[in-house]
């Protein structure tokens, strides 16, 4: 559901987003990632843009177990809620986010989550269709 976006070698956060993606890919436990200390620093900047979140939000997307399950809905959803409540971005990259928490929610099977967040933009929206095509479940 994320954007696609490549890293910008010359950025700092970007290079800081790309190790903490190693780091959590060799963690078993989301719990054991949000107490890793560069993490911890990384989350209390103030300062990070939507393009800095959305990519992070992009990396623990591919993360799943063997079962299929997801890993790090915890992080997503944070991440997610943190774009939306603190205007993080434009109105599109604030969608972008939102349908992103809904996905999560679908994913993890909180399903009255999904359907209480899913409500807004149907509710806000004269184009039925555009939001029925954006929220595919499953692709």
């Amino acid at each position: 559901m994320a954007t696609k976006r490549h890293l910008n070698p010359g950025s700092r956060n970007d290079t800081t987003i790309a190790k903490l993606m190693n780091i959590a890919k060799n963690c078993k436990e989301e719990s054991v990632f949000q107490k890793n200390p560069e993490y911890v620093k990384f989350k209390a900047n103030k300062k990070i843009t939507f393009s800095e979140i959305d990519l992070l939000q992009n990396g623990f997307s591919k993360f799943c177990d063997y079962g299929g399950e997801t890993l790090f809905p915890e992080e997503r959803i944070y991440w997610a809620k943190r774009v939306l409540e603190e205007k993080v971005g434009d109105q599109r990259e604030r969608h972008v986010s939102l349908k992103n928490l809904i996905h999560v929610y679908f994913e993890i099977r909180e399903y009255d989550l999904a359907l209480e967040y899913g409500q807004k933009p149907w509710s806000e929206s004269s184009d039925k269709n555009e939001i029925l095509e954006d929220l595919k479940l499953g692709t």
